[in-house]
């Protein structure tokens, strides 16, 4: 597994690459199936207590989770747009709490990483409001793929 690289393409987008040390179809499943979020979604800044996910086009997704020092609900939710399992798939993201910022796009592109049982992760976030949107998402997604590094063992 390697470390994360992020990248900032624009004020509104952000790209992070990490090799997983898992193949395609368990980071897919990982990825993809709402019983694997429960274990490893949320930064180590909340807990997810449930999820949802219709894994089709247009299918809905959502994760509530319970900050961990807060207390408070945190609930995320959107649609799937595309799904070529185990290569990728790619869903509008928004923050419950804020119904006026608008949608997101979040795609996670999976191809064999240079050695064999690895898996390279491309996620993509773009759509986001502003630079402090995107550099907070950056650190939320970083976190979040150190406890799926963590979760895949």
């Amino acid at each position: 597994m390697n470390a994360p690289l992020v990248e900032k393409p624009t004020a509104t987008s952000l790209m992070i690459r990490r090799v997983f040390d898992a193949d395609q179809a368990t980071l897919w499943r990982a990825l993809t199936d709402p019983a694997a979020w429960m274990e490893w979604f949320g930064a180590g800044h909340a807990t997810p207590t449930k999820t949802h996910a219709d894994l089709t086009p247009g299918g809905a997704w959502r994760i509530e989770m319970r900050g961990n020092e807060s207390g408070n609900q945190i609930v995320l939710n959107g649609n799937f747009v595309e799904v070529d399992e185990p290569n990728s798939v790619s869903f509008t993201w928004r923050w419950e709490a804020e119904p006026g910022r608008g949608d997101s796009l979040v795609t996670y592109n999976l191809s064999p990483g240079a050695t064999r049982g690895q898996t390279s992760l491309l996620l993509t976030h773009e759509r986001l409001p502003d630079e402090s949107v995107r550099d907070s998402h950056a650190m939320g997604w970083s976190g979040t793929l150190e406890q799926l590094a963590g979760y895949l063992g």
